[in-house]
C-alpha cells in the first residue's frame, strides 16, 4: 500500500513489546505516540512510518499484523531484521534486488514484485516513509543508540524540516526515552545530546544519524 493510501483508523495505545525488543515498553509506548503526535500536525511520511513500526510490535505473536511495509506479519525479530533491510534499500533507491540478496537479507518475506519496489523506490514520499521505517525499527533493534533519529526530515507536502524544529522534536523524542538510570545534570546532557560515546566506541548508527542532520 502507498503512502497515501496509508490510513490511521487508530490510536496510539502500545501496552506491549516482545521480548527481542531492545527499549524498555514505557520509552516505546512514549515515542509512538509522539509521533503519532507529529504526524497529525505535519503528515510528515517519516513520522508515519515511524509510528505504524512501532505500532507493529504491539500485535500478538504468532498472528500476522499489518506492519510497516508490503507485507503482514507478526512481531518477530526475524520480520523486524527483514523490513530494516528493504527498507533501508528502498530509503537509498536501490534497483530491484537480484534473488541472492532477498534469501539472505529478507528470506522470512516473499520478494516484492519489481513493480512494486519500483513504485516506493522511484517515489520521494515513499523513501521517505522507508527511511522512518529503518530509523524506528533500527533504534528498537539496537543498531541507532539515539531515539533523535526518529525526528522527521520532512513534511507531507514534500517539503524539508527546518533545523529549528526538527531540533526541539529531537529533544522531545529523546525526553520520551529519557534512562531510568540517569539523575540530574546528566539528564540535562542526555536531552540536548543523546547518548553518551565512549571514545572506544562509536554510537550505533552513529554514521547514518549524521547523514540524517539538516544543515543549519
Amino acid at each position: 500500500m502507498s503512502v497515501v493510501g496509508r490510513t490511521l483508523a487508530y490510536v496510539a495505545q502500545l501496552s506491549t513489546v516482545p521480548a527481542w525488543v531492545r527499549r524498555p515498553l514505557p520509552a516505546v509506548s512514549s515515542v509512538e505516540g509522539f509521533l503519532l503526535r507529529l504526524y497529525r500536525r505535519t503528515e510528515s511520511p517519516e513520522a508515519l512510518a515511524g509510528f505504524i513500526s512501532l505500532s507493529w510490535l504491539g500485535g500478538d505473536e504468532g498472528g500476522e499484523t499489518a506492519e510497516p511495509l508490503l507485507w503482514a506479519a507478526p512481531p518477530e525479530e526475524r520480520f523486524a531484521n527483514a523490513f530494516l533491510a528493504v527498507a533501508d534499500a528502498l530509503a537509498e533507491g536501490e534497483p530491484y534486488p537480484d534473488r541472492e540478496w532477498w534469501r539472505v537479507e529478507a528470506g522470512c518475506l516473499g520478494p516484492m514484485t519489481r513493480a512494486q519496489w519500483t513504485e516506493r523506490a522511484e517515489s520521494r514520499p515513499e523513501r521517505f516513509y522507508a527511511h522512518g521505517v529503518v530509523c524506528a525499527l533500527g533504534w528498537v533493534l539496537g543498531v541507532f543508540d539515539d531515539p533523535a533519529i526518529m525526528a522527521p526530515l520532512h513534511c507531507g507536502d514534500g517539503s524539508s524540516v527546518g533545523y529549528g524544529p526538527r531540533e526541539e522534536w529531537r529533544i522531545r523524542l529523546r525526553a520520551c526515552a529519557v534512562p531510568q538510570h540517569l539523575r540530574g545534570g546528566e539528564i540535562s546532557e542526555w536531552l540536548q545530546s543523546g547518548p553518551v560515546v565512549r571514545p572506544d566506541r562509536a554510537a550505533a548508527g552513529a554514521g547514518r544519524a549524521a547523514h540524517s542532520q539538516p544543515a543549519s
